[in-house]
């Protein structure tokens, strides 16, 4: 069982999460998921410009 690079990405924002959480508190935490979440989409539409997009939930 191999995790691919969005796997490790998302498991590296759940642990910054639960640590910022237990650091800053929930408003913090939140922020700064948000932040990193936005922060890897605009890296990954740099990376991949022929990506398809998925489709909004």
């Amino acid at each position: 069982m191999s995790f691919s690079e969005l796997d490790w990405l998302l498991l590296i924002f759940a642990f910054i999460g639960a640590f910022s959480l237990m650091v800053f508190g929930q408003l913090m935490a939140a922020v700064i998921i948000i932040i990193l979440m936005l922060g890897a989409v605009a890296i990954d539409q740099t990376q991949t410009p022929h990506h398809p997009r998925r489709p909004a939930m």
